[in-house]
């Protein structure tokens, strides 16, 4: 990766990498999410706590929060108070992608 990261830096090299390892990824600029070989996300790579709130914002979790699913475990209240919802779903309201 360092290598690649070099050519990128130096030579202005565009490097394009398939993956499916979050490590990685995250040490790129841009991510493209795709599905049944379309791009479904894409994904500007920030600070790496705003890269968890992403992962975090996709998640079973975040979907429920935001109200757009539920959880494979049960329902977001038996977790988090409504007071605690709340919050996280302003916080995750802000989260961008």
């Amino acid at each position: 990766m360092a290598l690649l990261q070099d050519l990128h830096t130096r030579q202005r090299m565009t490097i394009l990498i398939v993956t499916h390892d979050m490590t990685i990824a995250r040490r790129t600029q841009r991510v493209l999410v795709m599905k049944d070989g379309r791009i479904v996300r894409q994904d500007i790579i920030g600070r790496p706590f705003e890269e968890d709130l992403k992962v975090f914002k996709q998640s079973g979790l975040g979907r429920a929060l935001l109200g757009a699913g539920s959880t494979a475990v049960g329902s977001v209240s038996e977790f988090l108070t409504p007071d605690d919802q709340a919050v996280l779903g302003r916080i995750l309201d802000k989260v961008p992608g």
